[in-house]
């Protein structure tokens, strides 16, 4: 009954990718990838990340801590191949500094790659913690937040790591993290929490709390001018083991233009948002619950909703050009615009 069980989900993950390309006409188009995978549960991706126009990463796996997938593309999406990593355990973030050196990030486990992705190192006895991203503030140093305010850095590209020393952010899971230069960056995480950094990550500093809720992404153009994107969360008995339930008008999107001293509240009531990447400035793109997506192309003052075509929840977002787009989510959903979305 076991193998039964575990061959109908390879199945069934197969099938799901399968959905043909009928949402092209909305801007984003879905693309079609092949991933076998070993799970009798629900697969999503929760990360992408395309250091160019054509070459592309996105990972994932089981919500509950199965097996992780990393999957490539170097044509823009038009194929996808899937990585062999053996049996790593889910993945939620990834970053390249480019085509061939990246770094992939999840449950207590950092996958490290010089080669494009043929091959991966797996680092596993480095935390405890579920990693939820990743970074690189330049061509050496790599920056990784999780579970529990855990802040990992290495300075050789991603082969050797020590963990930050913690401090009143301990204990507060980090979701996100953005650097501009070598030497600024910004952590966010649960409970409102941000963090600033303007030593490559030595040591950190929690500055005021902006919201009580979860700030799940954060994205700097420069060092001065970055959004935050997140929701509040309310607990519901379909969630067990202390997660929540995501509600459609309980999101929010912040943007500061003085390195974090002051946030200014954009657009009204937006859905839970998962993820935010703009590729400068003014253009920007954020992604969330129930198939949400919102672009920007004058640094947030306007938020404009997208048909993405599906009802499942979306978790990772990467901008290529101001009109080329990649975003991935729930159920293995890959989608593609070369046009800006419209």
């Amino acid at each position: 009954m076991k193998k039964y069980l575990l061959l109908a989900g390879v199945c069934l993950t197969i099938l799901t990718l399968f959905q043909g390309d009928i949402f092209a006409q909305t801007g984003w188009k879905q693309q079609k990838c092949k991933v076998k995978i070993h799970s009798n549960f629900v697969v999503n991706f929760h990360g992408v990340f395309f250091s160019d126009s054509i070459n592309g990463f996105a990972v994932g796996g089981n919500d509950e801590g199965g097996t992780g997938i990393i999957i490539l593309t170097t044509d823009g999406g038009e194929t996808w191949q899937q990585q062999k990593i053996g049996n790593a355990r889910a993945l939620w973030g990834v970053c390249f500094k480019d085509a061939n050196n990246g770094t992939a990030v999840g449950d207590a486990q950092i996958l490290h790659t010089v080669d494009g992705g043929e091959t991966w190192d797996k680092k596993t006895k480095l935390t405890y913690a579920r990693l939820y991203g990743v970074t690189y503030a330049d061509s050496v140093t790599v920056i990784a937040v999780g579970s529990s305010g855990v802040i990992l850095r290495s300075t050789d590209g991603g082969d050797t790591w020590t963990t930050q020393k913690k401090a009143s952010f301990s204990g507060f899971d980090l979701y996100g993290v953005s650097f501009t230069d070598a030497k600024t960056g910004t952590a966010v995480g649960k409970a409102g929490k941000i963090l600033r950094t303007t030593d490559g990550g030595e040591t950190w500093k929690e500055t005021p709390k902006l919201v009580n809720g979860e700030l799940r992404s954060v994205c700097f153009t420069e060092a001065n001018t970055g959004t935050v994107v997140g929701g509040n969360m309310s607990m519901n008995l379909r969630f067990l083991a202390g997660k929540g339930e995501m509600h459609k008008n309980d999101g929010f999107i912040f943007r500061t233009t003085d390195g974090g001293a002051n946030w200014t509240k954009q657009l009204g009531k937006v859905p839970y948002l998962q993820e935010v990447a703009f590729v400068n400035a003014n253009t920007g793109v954020a992604v969330g619950i129930d198939g949400t997506i919102l672009r920007t192309s004058n640094g947030g003052e306007i938020w404009t909703k997208q048909k993405s075509g599906k009802d499942k929840d979306l978790y990772g977002v990467t901008l290529a050009s101001e009109n080329k787009g990649w975003v991935v989510g729930g159920e293995l959903i890959i989608l593609h615009t070369a046009t800006g979305g419209e």
